[in-house]
C-alpha cells in the first residue's frame, strides 16, 4: 500500500516545481498576512533577496519595495484595501515603477470550503505590451490626422477650383461693364470695388490651391541659405523692434528643388507667425536655423501629412520662438485651413506652408508648449 505521507510530499514538491517554472512572479500570503511561498521570478522582478525562511510579514515586504513605485501611497492602499475585504475576490491592476517598468498584478482570495486561507498574487511584466499599445494608438492617431489633412486638401482644392471659375466670370463681366460705362465715375467706382474684391477672393483660392498641393509653380534648384539671406531685410521689418531675430546657417548646404516664390512665402509665414506669438507675451526672440538631417521612415511617420516623403537626406529650416506656445488641441489643428489662434487672421498661412512642403515631397514637424514657445521644422529633400 502506497504511503499517503509520501504522496503528499510528492504533491508539495510538484506544486513547488510548477510555481518555480512559471514566467510570472508568484507570491502566496496566508490569512494572517504572512508570506507562505514565493518563486525566484518574484524576487528577480522586484530586485530583492530571497525571503528568509520563506516567511515574512507581507506589509513589511510591501514597505520594502514601495520606494520603487511611481505612486507608493496608492500602492500601499491597494494592498491594505484588498486585505480588508472578505469573500472570494479577484482584482487586477497595473503597477508603475519609477524606472518605467509596468507590472500587471492579479490578486485572488484563496478559499477552501468557505475558509479563508489567504491570497495569491501573480505579477507579470507588461512593459513591452503597454508600450506597443501606446505606439499603436499614437500611430493610429497620426494616420487619422494625416487622412483628415488629406481630405481637407481635396476639399480645399475642389472648392478653390469651383470658386475660381465663378470669380473669372465675375471679373470678366466687370471688365466688360467697365469698358461700356465709359467715364461714368459712379459706375467705375462700383466696378473697381467688384474687381478688387474678386482679386482678393482669387488670392484666397490660390492659397487654398497651395494647401491642396496644386496650382502653378516653377521649381528649380535652390540654396535655402541664400534665399533666407536675401529675405533678411523684409524679415526684420516683419518682426518689428520688440522681437529679436537670429539666423544660423552652415557654410555650405545641399540644394533643394522648389519654387522660390513659394519658399519665400513659406519663410515669411513661419517668421510672421513666430513674431505674432512673441507679441502675445509682449516681446521675444525668433531663431531661424538651417541644417542637414537624415530622416528615416519612423521619423517621417510622426510628421503630419507626409505620405509622399521618402527617407533620405533633408535640408531642415527650423523656426523657433519664445512666444505664447500652443496647447495640444491647437497643435492638432494648426495646419487646418481657416483655423487661426489669432484674433484677426484668415488661418491660411500655415495651411499654405503645409501645401508647399507636400508639393516638394517634404515633411513638417511641430513642437510646442503653452507659455514656452514653439518650434516649426520644415524638411525639404536634398537633390543631387
Amino acid at each position: 500500500m502506497r504511503n499517503q505521507g509520501s504522496d503528499l510530499s510528492s504533491l508539495d514538491r510538484l506544486s513547488e516545481v510548477i510555481i518555480e517554472s512559471l514566467g510570472d512572479g508568484v507570491l502566496i500570503v496566508d490569512k494572517n498576512g504572512q508570506v507562505h511561498r514565493h518563486n525566484q521570478r518574484f524576487t528577480e522582478m522586484w530586485g530583492i533577496d530571497p525571503l528568509p525562511g520563506g516567511v515574512q510579514d507581507s506589509l513589511d515586504l510591501a514597505n520594502l519595495v514601495k520606494g520603487q513605485m511611481r505612486d507608493p501611497e496608492t500602492f500601499m492602499e491597494s494592498i491594505n484595501s484588498f486585505a480588508r475585504r472578505k469573500g472570494n475576490l479577484e482584482h487586477v491592476d497595473l503597477l508603475e515603477f519609477l524606472d518605467g517598468r509596468i507590472f500587471e498584478r492579479r490578486q485572488r482570495s484563496l478559499i477552501d470550503q468557505g475558509l479563508d486561507l489567504g491570497r495569491l498574487l501573480v505579477f507579470r511584466d507588461v512593459t513591452g505590451q503597454i508600450q506597443a499599445e501606446k505606439s499603436s494608438r499614437a500611430l493610429a492617431c497620426q494616420v487619422q490626422a494625416t487622412q483628415r489633412l488629406e481630405s481637407l486638401g481635396v476639399l480645399a482644392g475642389g472648392l478653390a477650383h469651383e470658386f475660381n471659375n465663378i470669380l473669372m466670370v465675375i471679373m470678366g463681366n466687370a471688365d466688360l461693364l467697365s469698358a461700356e460705362c465709359g467715364g461714368s465715375s459712379t459706375a467705375q467706382s462700383h466696378l473697381s470695388e467688384i474687381s478688387t474684391a474678386s482679386r482678393r477672393a482669387a488670392d484666397l483660392c490660390d492659397q487654398m490651391h497651395i494647401y491642396a498641393g496644386k496650382g502653378s509653380s516653377h521649381r528649380e534648384k535652390l540654396d535655402l541659405a541664400k534665399v533666407v539671406r536675401d529675405m533678411r531685410p523684409i524679415l526684420d521689418i516683419t518682426l518689428g523692434k520688440k522681437v529679436e531675430l537670429e539666423c544660423k546657417f552652415p557654410l555650405e548646404l545641399p540644394l533643394v528643388m522648389a519654387d522660390i516664390t513659394r519658399i519665400r512665402q513659406l519663410v515669411l509665414n513661419l517668421v510672421s507667425n513666430a513674431a505674432d506669438a512673441c507679441m502675445v507675451v509682449g516681446s521675444g526672440r525668433v531663431d531661424l536655423r538651417l541644417f542637414v538631417r537624415r530622416c528615416d521612415q519612423s521619423f517621417l511617420r510622426e510628421c503630419p501629412s507626409t505620405a509622399n516623403a521618402e527617407p533620405g537626406n533633408f535640408v531642415c529650416l527650423e523656426v523657433t520662438d519664445t512666444g505664447c506656445g500652443l496647447d495640444p488641441v491647437q497643435q492638432s489643428r494648426v495646419f487646418d485651413p481657416f483655423y487661426s489662434t489669432k484674433f484677426a487672421g484668415r488661418g491660411l498661412g500655415l495651411s499654405a506652408v503645409l501645401g508647399i512642403v507636400r508639393s516638394c515631397k517634404g515633411a513638417v514637424k511641430v513642437q510646442s508648449q503653452l507659455k514656452k514657445g514653439s518650434n516649426f521644422s520644415i524638411f525639404l529633400p536634398v537633390v543631387d
